[in-house]
């Protein structure tokens, strides 16, 4: 089954760098590991799709620290039906991680800055930063690809 992993750190006016007392969150499901200043709450949510219903994970954290500034940490990720993206189908996985990031600067009325191809070992992903709130915000994602 098609994994998308979505990671995204929201950062709003401060950096956030990896501070003493952070702990290691993992999802065996979901297969990741991340620290964070605090544990994430997990919500899942059903969306009906045009390939049928899918369950959307989000583990998640908004923040309002002394150290931090206000910031919000996000990891989500779905399973698309198997065949979803064939893995001879690079122009489709492109288009898809390119209207995600597009639908993403949209959504928050923002600009998007910034943008790169990435990967993790042999899945495709995209890195982007989108500027939006007047400039004052910003959202970092990194979208990958993951098994089909």
């Amino acid at each position: 089954m098609f994994d998308l992993c979505l990671m995204m750190w929201l950062l709003l006016l401060s950096t956030v760098l990896v501070a003493p007392g952070w702990v290691q969150q993992e999802s065996i499901d979901g297969r990741f590991a991340i620290l964070v200043p605090e544990p994430l709450e997990i919500s899942v949510k059903r969306i009906d799709t045009e390939v049928g219903s899918i369950e959307y994970y989000r583990h998640s954290l908004s923040t309002d620290h002394d150290s931090l500034g206000y910031a919000y940490f996000s990891v989500s990720y779905c399973d698309y039906p198997e065949g979803s993206f064939p893995e001879d189908s690079t122009a489709l996985i492109a288009d898809f991680l390119q209207v995600t990031m597009e639908q993403g600067a949209e959504a928050l009325e923002g600009t998007l800055i910034y943008s790169d191809e990435i990967s993790i070992g042999e899945h495709t992903g995209r890195f982007w930063r989108i500027h939006y709130n007047g400039e004052s915000s910003v959202m970092k994602t990194r979208a990958y690809l993951v098994d089909d």
